[in-house]
């Protein structure tokens, strides 16, 4: 198993554990003089281009392979990644953001497909499982790694200590040039990958009119079925209940409790540990419920009432131990939330349905992170926290209205 896969696995784990500015992104556009409605624009761009792109770039893994597919994704990220740095314009990062949308796609399926292909050419079919297990475990021991060292370099090079590199330049700035370094890495050991490449005729006007056809048979389906169409409808809504606490707002709302780059750092590499004992709850407590449904929804509300409390008792402290709890609630919710979905959809069209899914979870992220954005900048980041709970509330009404017996005519 290691011998077929290490390229993979070590790929993952460099690109994933080099100091990365992900969890200070919004402190260094904001000491560009950004607002949270220009930053939350460009992670809105970035999600629509996935949906743009996703057709034409599909055609790289079809004429030249996954590997390369998932090579250019790297190599485009590392690139944008490091170009991060000279941003001083809204609109140079608006452009960033958007090609890294594109740069998405280019390792959307092809990621997914390549380890099977590679099992598949191997004959060791029954190895994909055990490395979709490891991967997973791979990925969240990386992001730990991570944070912690995204800590030692803040604190070894100073985050608002400046330097003269290509003008004055705060210490944090260079970690765009670490996490890029990342995904350069990753871009040159995936060269150790060797597969055998069946090229396809690549017909754009073809892909566009099966996509059409797809998304038609995803709505048809949905249309016939209610219970797709309140799934739809759920997920949709508890994207945009995460929207409400991702970067654009968690990192506003601890910098609003004082903390610097680097006590921030700290905070969510304390956090990411929790994250690792979080993952493991689902696993053991899932079976105690009676439906997944109630599962999901014992769970939302007790998202709604961490945010009831904080509102209550809002000081410092309630604020950070209700951070470490909710920025890793969505890893009790998800692993359950997926396999529920599942059980709706008809087999033959599931990959269809997902599809359409995907889509309407990127179109929640295009429409609502500049409102989040916005939110942000005429409320503060404590106030947006509690926007969370609409999305929420009615996420948790519509898998009221979801019977379970349905599950059997699918």
């Amino acid at each position: 198993e290691w011998k077929l896969f290490w390229p993979l696995y070590l790929a993952y784990f460099f690109g994933i554990m080099m100091p990365d500015i992900d969890i200070l992104i919004m402190i260094f556009f904001f000491a560009k003089g950004f607002t949270a409605t220009e930053i939350g624009i460009g992670f809105g761009l970035m999600s629509l281009f996935v949906i743009i792109a996703e057709i034409p770039t599909g055609a790289v893994a079809d004429l030249f392979g996954k590997r390369v597919s998932v090579q250019v994704h790297w190599l485009i990220h590392g690139i944008t990644t490091a170009m991060f740095f000279f941003v001083t314009a809204p609109w140079q990062m608006w452009v960033l953001f958007s090609i890294q949308g594109i740069s998405a796609t280019f390792s959307s399926g092809a990621m997914e497909a390549l380890p099977y292909e590679m099992a598949i050419q191997a004959n060791r079919k029954d190895l994909i499982k055990e490395f979709y297990g490891k991967i997973h475990a791979i990925v969240r021991f990386s992001q730990s790694i991570s944070y912690f060292l995204t800590l030692g370099f803040l604190y070894l090079v100073g985050s608002t200590t400046y330097y003269y590199f290509f003008g004055p330049r705060q210490g944090l700035d260079f970690l765009w040039f670490t996490a890029a370094a990342g995904f350069l890495i990753a871009f040159f050991i995936v060269f150790k990958i060797k597969e055998k490449v069946h090229r396809k005729k690549f017909s754009f006007r073809e892909s566009i009119k099966d996509t059409y056809k797809m998304s038609l048979e995803g709505i048809k389906y949905s249309g016939q079925h209610q219970v797709v169409r309140k799934l739809f409808l759920a997920g949709f809504f508890l994207v945009i209940a995460a929207l409400f606490f991702s970067d654009i707002v968690y990192q506003p709302f601890l910098l609003d409790l004082g903390f610097k780059a680097e006590n921030i750092a700290l905070i969510v590499a304390i956090a990411s540990v929790f994250g690792g004992i979080f993952c493991l709850i689902p696993k053991f407590i899932e079976k105690r419920f009676k439906t997944e449904k109630h599962y999901l929804q014992a769970f939302i509300i007790l998202d709604l009432a961490l945010l009831l409390l904080l509102f209550i008792f809002a000081g410092p402290v309630i604020s950070i131990i209700f951070f470490l709890v909710y920025f890793n609630l969505k890893d009790l919710i998800y692993p359950v939330w997926m396999p529920f979905n599942q059980l709706f959809y008809k087999k033959e069209i599931r990959a269809t349905i997902g599809s359409v899914s995907g889509v309407l979870n990127s179109l929640a992220m295009v429409i609502f992170f500049p409102i989040v954005g916005i939110c942000v900048d005429k409320f503060g980041a404590g106030n947006t926290v509690y926007f969370a709970a609409i999305p929420l509330m009615i996420m948790f009404v519509i898998l009221s209205t979801i019977k379970m017996k349905k599950r059997i005519e699918h």
